[in-house]
């Protein structure tokens, strides 16, 4: 059980960065759909919104995610 500990230590040390690279990554691509859907027209704007709304299910997938397999690790302990 040895490997369990050491893959926890190894997911608790990443996973602030891939929490933070998910979270900048979010942040930027909604920043550019929502000067997208303020310049467009219409369809542009009922495009930038679906993408918007996908980008937050992906990003909040991702973070779910990322908690889960934590949880789940430490679990095994």
């Amino acid at each position: 059980m040895e490997y369990v500990s050491k893959v926890t230590s190894i997911i608790t040390d990443l996973q602030g960065w891939i929490l933070l690279l998910v979270g900048a990554i979010t942040t930027l691509r909604i920043a550019k759909e929502g000067v997208a859907y303020q310049q467009g027209g219409i369809s542009e704007k009922a495009n930038a919104m679906q993408n918007i709304k996908s980008t937050l299910y992906m990003g909040g997938g991702i973070f779910a995610l990322v908690w889960f397999a934590t949880y789940i690790v430490t679990k095994m302990k």
